[in-house]
């Protein structure tokens, strides 16, 4: 496995691939990911091969690696499967050793990047040119379209990322594969466990899991549910860390709401199970995810969700019944109903949560491994 983003950084893309090399290897198999090093982190696990890196020019804790040597080097190559993760440096020698050892390649499309120019780009030069994030759109479908027909078969997390994929000019075989839910994202505790252990006392929990940055859209969440925190005893506790959290603490201050926001930082994978069961609803306004691997967290929690109505996300949750979906002006109005409503929505989140355990994810993708190398072979 292949990519320019793992451990000890938190997102969708790492907990896809640890999730897959767990399960993988439970199933007898031997997987090695290939990722950029990361100074002072050293890994617990066995398996990483760590590439010298640099820092990320507008974003430090991302790594650019440039492993033109490794590709150079006359080595043995016995990996049955090449698995890309991502289209950059590491994704690009992928690429090279699967043309080097005629290996076949499959590659999980994660992220739509036309959404993260601010990572790519310092924002106050987005602001200033209007045309730069029209243009950046513009490459990133030229690029990833050139990137991902160069596999055999290629990975899509969701139905309408699949559809959206072969739009843009992707013409290999795409598979549908959710990424599954760690067992220790599921608390075994009840709500009440859950609440006393937070110190939540009776008033109502509004949740949201993931990065501090920018695409979460966290800015437009708290301004939006600013009225429902100020005139009720509800609290809005917002996970991990991240690049926006000062300006969103800032915010918080001004809108007069600091003692309704909790800014829990980083938090174990036990004590984030446990708080999706303390919560009462969770929340997202990301308009850029490729599927949502917290939503299905917060389901299997029995936890029901208000998002904002966007690609994947808004079709998933309607698809399932799971929650609500808003529109920006209504969102507010979501929440409020969730909160006073959402008995039914639970007891359709549980259930549909329970579906994608860790061994499915890996039967999908060992399924997909051997088509892959059964077509090549013929």
């Amino acid at each position: 496995m292949f990519t320019d983003s793992y451990k000890p950084q938190v997102n969708g893309v790492v907990t896809s691939i640890e999730m897959a090399k767990k399960s993988l290897e439970k199933k007898g198999h031997d997987v090695m990911v290939f990722a950029p090093s990361v100074p002072k982190y050293t890994d617990t696990e066995g398996g990483i091969h760590r590439f010298k890196s640099v820092s990320f020019m507008a974003h430090k804790e991302y790594r650019i690696s440039a492993p033109v040597d490794f590709l150079a080097e006359n080595r043995g190559f016995e990996f049955d499967v090449i698995h890309v993760h991502t289209p950059f440096s590491i994704g690009a020698l992928a690429l090279g050793l699967t043309r080097k050892y005629y290996v076949p390649c499959v590659g999980t499309f994660h992220t739509l990047f036309s959404e993260y120019i601010h990572y790519f780009i310092r924002p106050q030069f987005i602001g200033e040119i209007k045309e730069v994030k029209m243009l950046f759109d513009k490459f990133s479908w030229r690029y990833l379209p050139w990137f991902y027909n160069q596999m055999d078969s290629i990975i899509s997390p969701s139905e309408s990322i699949k559809n959206l994929l072969e739009k843009k000019g992707i013409r290999k075989k795409i598979s549908v594969v959710p990424t599954g839910i760690k067992d220790s994202m599921i608390s075994r505790k009840t709500k009440k466990d859950c609440r006393k252990k937070f110190n939540f006392g009776s008033g109502k929990i509004v949740l949201h899991v993931g990065r501090i940055s920018k695409e979460k859209n966290l800015a437009f969440l708290i301004t939006s549910l600013k009225d429902i925190l100020l005139k009720s005893d509800s609290r809005l506790v917002i996970t991990s860390e991240g690049p926006e959290k000062p300006s969103l603490e800032r915010l918080v201050r001004n809108l007069g709401i600091e003692k309704s926001v909790v800014f829990a930082g980083y938090m174990a994978e036990s004590d984030i199970a446990d708080m999706y069961r303390a919560a009462d609803i969770f929340v997202m306004a990301s308009k850029s995810e490729t599927q949502g691997v917290v939503l299905l967290e917060a389901a299997a929690n029995g936890l029901p969700c208000v998002v904002l109505d966007a690609p994947v996300t808004s079709d998933f949750v309607r698809k399932n019944r799971i929650g609500i979906v808003s529109k920006e002006d209504e969102f507010a109005a979501g929440v409020e109903k969730m909160l006073n409503e959402g008995g039914a929505y639970a007891k359709n989140a549980a259930a549909h949560g329970r579906r994608y355990a860790p061994d499915k994810f890996a039967n999908s993708l060992l399924r997909i491994y051997k088509q892959t190398k059964k077509h090549q072979e013929s």
